[in-house]
């Protein structure tokens, strides 16, 4: 049985299909280059069977306008256009944007908002555009001497009171700095009586401190008030509290407790017997105890042995003292016992014992003399 012709065509549009009785279908690829064909795609142009295959040269779909967008191109149905380009910022300030064919999008020129009225503030706004606010009333404009703005307007005015009440500057007014204030060297006064020679220095009125002293420590520090100038101190209290010392002020070196340690021995011990003799006898123990006596025989003994120390030789000199301290010691001892035995108040006895204590170290003040054997 006899069946069907085979077909040799491959559905491809460029092989030349043929069929032979015994090898079959046979394809012959490059028997048909170069004749025309359509491969099935409307973004080719020009197809034509190259071995085997049928092949176009892409369509250019660009209008070569970017403002337009990029076009693009569909194979079913070929080119189609691009979204147009959108330049607008939505910022009225900077301007209308524009569309350069070639480059595409081109800023815009940004608005000038400057209305040239010194006595407005001009600002942009986004959706608005250009907007302008008065300035504060009595800002200076124009001639800064005469004008100021009033309402948003530069109006002409008084002339303005530049005087700054300072008396080291020169007060005048620049038509357009306004008032100006000029240091100078002039002779002033601070109302500082503290200070003399008062001049404008860098704007201040300045003066050199008044030397209110007296060149006397003796009397105490002197000061200065602003309001009255200068100020007497306080004089120096010199006086000791010792009667034994010979109480002076030197202008210089200030109080001086002078005496020569004989002359403050003699009379350290003289307190101490005049002290005693003060005393009522009832006071140290009691009349018939007759201790009154004793203190002062004591402290007498010690006054005669120390006028004759002064008075001898280095050999009685040492002798004396060490028997006038002895005296003090023998006293100091007996006014403590008596104490302890209550027999004189406390506040008499601390007293002259400390008439004792003072008389032992003026004894111990005098120099040692030298005694050679």
């Amino acid at each position: 049985m006899t069946g069907p012709p085979l077909s040799g065509n491959a559905t491809n549009p460029c092989p030349a299909d043929s069929g032979d009785p015994v090898a079959g279908c046979i394809n012959n690829r490059t028997s048909l280059n170069g004749t025309t064909c359509n491969d099935g795609s409307a973004c080719t142009t020009g197809d034509v069977c190259t071995n085997g295959t049928c092949t176009g040269t892409p369509v250019n779909c660009s209008d070569n306008n970017a403002c337009n967008g990029e076009e693009v191109c569909l194979p079913a149905t070929g080119c189609a256009a691009g979204t147009p380009l959108n330049c607008d910022d939505n910022n009225v300030c900077n301007g209308i944007e524009t569309c350069n064919p070639a480059t595409g999008c081109v800023a815009g020129t940004p608005l000038n908002c400057d209305d040239n009225n010194p006595c407005t503030t001009d600002t942009c706004d986004p959706r608005g555009g250009c907007k302008r606010s008065p300035v504060l009333n009595g800002t200076s404009c124009g001639n800064a001497c005469t004008d100021s703005c009033q309402g948003g307007s530069c109006t002409p005015g008084t002339p303005p009171n530049c005087d700054d009440n300072n008396p080291c500057t020169d007060d005048t007014c620049d038509p357009e700095k306004g008032c100006v204030h000029t240091n100078n060297t002039a002779a002033c006064n601070d109302n500082n009586a503290c200070t003399t020679g008062d001049v404008c220095t860098n704007g201040t009125c300045t003066g050199t401190p008044v030397n209110c002293s007296d060149n006397n420590v003796c009397n105490g520090i002197e000061t200065c008030n602003p309001a009255t100038g200068c100020v007497a101190g306080t004089p120096l209290n010199c006086n000791a509290g010792d009667v034994c010392t010979t109480d002076t002020c030197d202008s210089v070196l200030g109080c001086q407790n002078n005496t020569t340690p004989e002359a403050y021995l003699l009379c350290r011990v003289n307190v101490l017997v005049t002290d005693i003799n003060n005393t009522p006898a009832s006071e140290l123990g009691g009349f018939k105890k007759k201790q009154k006596q004793k203190y002062l025989t004591l402290a007498n003994g010690a006054l005669k042995r120390l006028q004759k120390a002064l008075a001898g030789s280095p050999h009685q000199r040492a002798i004396s003292l060490r028997i006038a301290q002895q005296n003090l010691s023998r006293l100091n001892n007996r006014l403590k016992k008596a104490m302890n035995g209550k027999q004189i108040h406390v506040t008499i006895g601390d007293g002259l014992l400390n008439d004792v204590s003072k008389a032992s170290l003026a004894i111990q003040a005098i120099p040692k003399p030298v005694v050679r054997r």
